[in-house]
């Protein structure tokens, strides 16, 4: 029984998200951020950063996924020229969220996690907009038109980021060869 619970445990394991995996996806997103905001129009840009912060998030515990919001988060202040922190703060939180709500939500089904996850891009957008409205930035006619497209945006970005991480970490068993 012992051996099983090895087992277990070194799966586990290899579905965390390690360090050195961070820093690459922070490079990463960084560099192909800067480009989509040059190509795509403002309503249609999904916050990449946000999609990692919540698979860092949704896949780890929550100091790691805190953490992470808070660098990318920072990260992406200092690229869109923002007061740092906020979305440090607001990244934080959501990457936090993320560890406790895989455990409240089926992710195995085809709907739930996708929903779930323009919530949460929706409600960055939410707490973005208002910590903007308290410090006094001036905020466009249009910002929940906004809001809610790049929150569809982030969120079906979010899901084909997760489906591609969910392959790489465990690539698929072909069965096939056990029958020969």
């Amino acid at each position: 029984m012992e051996k099983g619970r090895v087992i277990e445990t070194k799966n586990q394991e290899n579905l965390k998200i390690q360090p050195i995996e961070i820093g690459f996806l922070l490079i990463i997103v960084s560099v192909v951020d800067l480009v989509l905001q040059h190509i795509l129009p403002i309503g249609l840009q999904p916050d990449l950063f946000l999609a990692v912060v919540l698979c860092v998030g949704w896949n780890s515990f929550g100091m790691k996924g805190g953490f992470t919001g808070t660098i990318f988060g920072i990260v992406r202040d200092n690229i869109l020229g923002l007061p740092l922190g906020l979305n440090g703060l607001s990244k934080t939180l959501l990457g936090f969220l993320a560890s406790y709500l895989n455990r409240w939500v089926a992710s195995e089904s085809r709907f739930v996690r996708p929903a779930v996850l323009v919530l949460l891009a929706f409600s960055d957008k939410m707490v973005l907009t208002g910590m903007m409205a308290l410090i006094g930035h001036s905020l466009p006619g249009s910002i929940w038109v906004y809001s809610v497209s790049e929150a569809l945006v982030t969120g079906a970005v979010s899901e084909m980021f997760f489906r591609f991480y969910d392959r790489i970490k465990v690539p698929p068993k072909n069965f096939r060869r056990l029958s020969s």
